[in-house]
């Protein structure tokens, strides 16, 4: 089973509950979707529908895997207000604030993660393979 799939994003996501908080700025926590739609990006936050999207054919690894949903997490977390400022102050490529946090908070954890998360993926999948 690939590591890259709904279940595997879930247990991310979880960890990022319990590890980085919640938001004070959504009533809830954000869904999460595994796209194979091909994309320029490798995860989003849309913010209107509280979701998270991930494009699967866009990782080479799990921990890539990892570090995109922690920092589309992040966004989660960022002021909504604050997330359009940036988008609207910044061309892409340019220093955004939002963006070099949510990155440099991706970088810190998605080790950490995946060192808390191995055992929970392998425990699923040894029980869910075909």
């Amino acid at each position: 089973m690939s590591p890259y799939n709904e279940v595997s994003a879930k247990i991310v996501v979880n960890w990022c509950i319990k590890n980085m908080g919640v938001s004070h700025f959504h009533n809830t926590t954000p869904e999460i979707e595994v796209s194979k739609k091909k994309s320029n990006r490798m995860g989003e936050f849309d913010e209107d529908y509280n979701i998270i999207t991930v494009f699967k054919k866009n990782h080479k690894s799990l921990i890539e895997f990892i570090r995109t949903i922690i920092h589309e997490y992040v966004h989660y977390l960022q002021d909504p207000i604050y997330l359009e400022h940036c988008d609207n102050t910044y061309e892409a490529g340019e220093d955004n604030p939002a963006e070099a946090e949510a990155e440099e908070r991706a970088q810190c954890y998605a080790s950490i993660c995946k060192k808390d998360i191995m055992s929970i993926i392998k425990t699923y999948n040894m029980y869910n393979e075909k």
